[in-house]
């Protein structure tokens, strides 16, 4: 009796611990980066379709530019580094990868990947590559879902396409903002900066 007490008290701990994480989740990482992805989003839309007022937008962002451009880089960098506590369980971590249809040696590329991507953004001299493969990467989860859900009747591709869509719009923020001190990289043969 004591014994099925105790296994009850903990499948009520865990749900509500499950609940909890849950909450947090939608609340406090989707719900504020979906409305500052769609801000993000609208920015870059506005900029590229409006170049009349290119000028005005460009008056009215640059004070915040490089406070944003810290801040998603440390966003991104604490997203993704993380990624390398998957070499503590890497059978676990493998399953996932074997559900989806990949294979143990793909995750451990995946997870080296977005390790050191996620540390290549902290640096600006990097950022623009970093950034670049992570979007590959993310590129990848999003169709990866989407082909499992028409080819494996796998559910609900959107719902598990939000990180890597979240995500996406940020790396394509920091790419465009990077952009132009690649150019500067390549032709001068000096390091990228933000300006």
């Amino acid at each position: 009796m004591a014994i099925g007490k105790i296994r009850f008290g903990r499948f009520v701990l865990g749900f509500i611990d499950a609940k909890r994480f849950a909450f947090f989740e939608y609340t406090g990482y989707y719900a504020p980066n979906f409305f500052l992805s769609g801000e993000l989003l609208a920015w870059l839309l506005f900029t590229w379709l409006a170049p009349v007022r290119r000028t005005t937008v460009k008056q009215l962002a640059n004070q915040y530019l490089p406070s944003f451009d810290r801040w998603a880089r440390i966003f991104i960098a604490t997203t993704f580094i993380p990624g390398f506590g998957s070499f503590l369980h890497i059978k676990a971590a493998a399953a996932v990868f074997v559900m989806l249809g990949y294979n143990e040696a793909f995750m451990i590329f995946i997870k080296l990947l977005e390790g050191i991507g996620g540390i290549g953004v902290l640096f600006r001299q990097t950022t623009f590559f970093a950034a670049l493969l992570l979007s590959v990467d993310m590129a990848g989860a999003t169709y990866t879902h989407y082909h499992n859900y028409f080819a494996r009747n796998m559910p609900d591709p959107f719902s598990n396409s939000t990180p890597s869509l979240v995500l996406q719009v940020f790396l394509v923020v920091l790419l465009f903002l990077h952009f132009r001190g690649m150019k500067v990289f390549v032709s001068r043969g000096t390091n990228p900066k933000m300006k």
